[in-house]
């Protein structure tokens, strides 16, 4: 008797066991791969808003860092470092004091339930300051300042003198425009035609066309916000009106004049334009908007503001010479005549320019009210002893 019949039976037993630990196999591969396939989009996810998170909580930290170095006793301050909305996330900074002059900056920064934190050890610096101003610190250590949006249109190239622009919002030039000096903004900076920065510029993104130039250094990534001051013009009027030089309406210069205020201060309650031609010895502040036009050329009195709105927006056409500080405390700053500025310029509002500037050389403009007031003998200031993540 034969026995092929077993034999065969056994060999068809084991095929089909090696069959089935072949599809186990396979099944665990293949699983395997499902899973990893379906992660994959969440791990690229998770990495994306690790990144986004950690440029947060930068952005966070760098904005309190810029808000210490212009008033240091903020540290103390809880308040005014609230958790605050920011490019699709929040920051939350915290400030932990350790000392008069020391304390840690901690800043969390959240997007999509992911999170990341990053600490500055800052320390108080104190400087000697010149005879009775300031040194030039935040926003007066710029020739062209505004919290708005900063537009620079026309067909002259403005030599800053040594000064730089900033915007808190955006920056864009057009046309012929161009600044020789630096450039920065929170926001995007946008160049057309055939604009220039004769100097380094960075800003949070860019977008560029036609046949601008950088000639420096181009950065992108975050820029921090530097504070529009909130001058205290109360010492302005009380002097203005201590020598009988507050106007208690609108009013209007024309014609051929020269107004040298005893005081060295007009205050204008309501608007105040000026045409004609005029010479004006003194500060200008006015509680609405201030026009100028004509030919009008304006010496600064000591170091107090130039030109100054506490509500309104300031004008510039005609031919207009200016010594000291622009300033707009809550209005924008509009340019479209040919003009000589001798100082700097404070927008809260809007920047836009679609004159010509004729002449333009930065000057420490940090005022000094009446009385000497925030002048004195020394500046604080914060310095980074160290950057933690």
């Amino acid at each position: 008797m034969k026995t092929t019949h077993a034999r065969c039976s056994t060999t068809r037993g084991s095929a089909l066991f090696s069959v089935l630990i072949i599809m186990g196999v396979l099944s665990v591969v293949t699983t395997s791969m499902v899973y990893m396939s379906l992660q994959q989009p969440f791990n690229v996810r998770h990495t994306r808003d690790q990144i986004r998170a950690q440029v947060i909580a930068e952005a966070g930290a760098n904005i309190a860092y810029a808000m210490l170095s212009t008033n240091f006793s903020l540290k103390d301050t809880a308040g005014a470092f609230p958790s605050t909305a920011y490019r699709g996330g929040t920051y939350d900074v915290t400030i932990t004091s350790f000392s008069p002059t020391s304390a840690v900056i901690s800043s969390l920064g959240i997007i999509n339930s992911v999170n990341a934190t990053v600490a500055l050890d800052i320390m108080c610096t104190v400087s000697n300051l010149p005879s009775g101003q300031p040194a030039p610190t935040g926003a007066y250590a710029c020739a062209v300042m505004s919290g708005g949006m900063m537009t620079w249109n026309g067909n002259s190239t403005v030599n800053l003198g040594g000064g730089k622009v900033h915007s808190n919002t955006g920056l864009q030039i057009s046309g012929n425009a161009g600044v020789v000096g630096n450039a920065s903004t929170v926001g995007r900076m946008t160049l057309s035609g055939n604009s220039t920065i004769q100097g380094n510029s960075a800003a949070a993104s860019y977008n560029l066309s036609g046949n601008y130039r950088i000639t420096g250094t181009k950065t992108t990534g975050t820029v921090a916000p530097i504070p529009i001051p909130n001058i205290d013009l109360t010492p302005y009027y009380n002097a203005a009106l201590a020598n009988g030089q507050v106007y208690n309406s609108s009013k209007s210069f024309s014609g051929n004049y020269s107004l040298t205020p005893a005081g060295g201060i007009i205050w204008v309650n309501g608007d105040l334009s000026f045409s004609g031609n005029g010479v004006i010895n003194g500060c200008i502040i006015a509680t609405g908007n201030i026009t100028m036009s004509g030919n009008v050329t304006q010496y600064q009195v000591g170091s107090y503001p130039a030109l100054a709105s506490q509500n309104g927006s300031v004008t510039l056409s005609g031919n207009f010479t200016q010594h000291g500080l622009l300033y707009t405390k809550a209005g924008n700053v509009t340019i479209s005549g040919n003009v000589n500025l001798y100082g700097s310029i404070i927008s809260a509002g809007l920047y836009t320019v679609s004159g010509n500037f004729t002449a333009f050389s930065y000057q420490n403009s940090t005022p000094v009210p009446p009385g000497g007031g925030s002048g004195g003998s020394q500046q604080t200031g914060a310095s980074i002893s160290g950057w933690r993540q």
